[in-house]
């Protein structure tokens, strides 16, 4: 289980966004685990042992990566009433 990667906290070498896998979308490299697809799942209660292709590292970079956009995102629409 979660054997896939060995790839360490640098982004480029964990995601990958190619046109022809998923439409560009950022990608899990190797995978077809859509970055935001996984962080969706796990929001939902998911656990990263749902996804045998992921490594808890994997996502945990993910989550790190997410967390300021996140941020930004959810100040931007209390401001506007949302």
């Amino acid at each position: 289980m979660h054997e896939q990667s060995n790839a360490g906290s640098d982004p480029e070498e964990v995601f990958r966004a190619t046109p022809d896998i998923r439409g560009g979308v950022a990608c899990f490299t190797g995978t077809r685990v859509g970055v935001s697809q996984l962080l969706g799942y796990l929001r939902d209660g998911c656990t990263i042992d749902d996804f045998s292709t992921i490594t808890k590292d994997q996502a945990e970079l993910a989550e790190t990566l997410a967390a300021p956009s996140e941020l930004w995102l959810n100040k931007g629409s209390a401001k506007r009433g949302m």
